[in-house]
């Protein structure tokens, strides 16, 4: 691959520490022998958020934790996620 990269951008959005973390890589593909595992450590994190918000996060009708990769979008793979700035959820 040429040019690869990983970029990562924090911000606040809505109070919330919102996380992406975006490459130009392959992306998830559902066939191949890794993904059951990745998929697997990526519902880990998403119930552990969910237990941290407890359904009380507002962004903006948004998935606390989510994942993109191809089709969805062009190249590679685009995981955002969100964090409380404090713990009054």
């Amino acid at each position: 691959m040429e040019n690869p990269y990983i970029k990562v951008l924090i911000q606040l959005e809505n109070d919330l520490l919102s996380i992406s973390v975006r490459d130009n890589g392959l992306g998830i593909k559902t066939g191949e022998s890794g993904f059951e595992k990745l998929s697997h450590s990526m519902s880990v994190i998403k119930s552990r958020l969910d237990l941290i918000f407890q359904g009380k996060a507002d962004v903006s009708n948004k998935p606390v934790f989510a994942v993109k990769t191809v089709p969805e979008i062009e190249s590679g793979t685009l995981v955002k996620f969100y964090l409380p700035l404090n713990y009054n959820y």
